[in-house]
């Protein structure tokens, strides 16, 4: 009686199915991942239109360069652009349609720039992570996140109307 000879290349049908079951396992996580990533972006983009939209109504901004937001007590949505004679100018705009908007020229402000440099030259060994324009109540802020010498994470916020510094909070990181 003769056996049965198998070809070196040859799989069991179980470890065919199982690794058809991992790659078809992967390939739907890849796809959910990539489905709930563009949702949290499209959320987070919501009001941008609506907030560009209100801007342009109700105050003298006419051309929109750029939309973010920034949420302190409220959420405000952060618009840049230019007036009509072609004034730089920063709108916040809070959320909801009873609330009031904010316009500041930024002729009439220390330029981001700026202000990132003065930080650079007074913290240089700090890594900066990011910064945003923000806003406390009437007061133009720019938010500066950064890890200072010691390790901390750091939120740092300077007025845009002088800028010295208008408030800071500085946590201890728990990662070794």
């Amino acid at each position: 009686m003769m056996e049965k000879q198998y070809l070196p290349f040859t799989v069991p049908d179980w470890l065919k199915w199982l690794s058809a079951a991992i790659l078809v396992m992967l390939i739907v996580l890849i796809g959910y991942t990539f489905y709930f990533i563009s949702g949290i972006q499209k959320e987070k983009e919501s009001g941008y239109p609506e907030a560009a939209e209100r801007a342009v109504e109700e105050t003298n901004i006419s051309e929109v360069s750029d939309v973010s937001r920034y949420h302190g007590d409220t959420l405000y949505h952060v618009i840049s652009g230019q007036t009509e004679d072609g004034s730089d100018a920063i709108v916040y705009v809070p959320e909801g349609e009873d609330t009031s908007i904010q316009f500041f020229l930024e002729d009439n402000l220390i330029p981001v720039d700026q202000l990132l440099s003065e930080w650079r030259g007074a913290c240089n060994s700090c890594e900066l992570i990011d910064s945003v324009l923000a806003i406390d109540g009437e007061e133009p802020l720019l938010e500066i996140k950064y890890i200072d010498k010691n390790n901390r994470f750091v939120l740092e916020y300077y007025s845009l109307s002088d800028g010295e510094s208008y408030e800071r909070f500085r946590l201890n990181r728990s990662i070794k």
